[in-house]
């Protein structure tokens, strides 16, 4: 259970980091703050629309939770 919990927050970590990426979205938009273990705090959106899977077995997890759609990046070891 600990490792999905810490997986879920590195997905949401890694989605943070690049959020700011891209077309600037309106400020208005609802977003939640993260707390990982390490005490950092990460702001990401209410509703989460793709995820980069990083790590081993990230991307199992992330099939396992119902979550392959979000999926559109991964690691080169991940597409062998």
């Amino acid at each position: 259970m600990k490792k999905i919990l810490v997986l879920c927050l590195s997905i949401l970590i890694c989605f943070g980091m690049f959020a700011g990426c891209g077309n600037n979205q309106s400020q208005a938009q609802d977003t939640r703050t993260i707390t990982d273990s390490a005490g950092r705090q990460v702001q990401v959106p209410e509703t989460i629309t793709s995820v980069v899977c990083v790590g081993v077995g990230a991307l199992r997890y992330s099939c396992y939770m119902g979550a392959a759609d979000l999926v559109i990046g991964v690691e080169d070891y991940e597409t062998k």
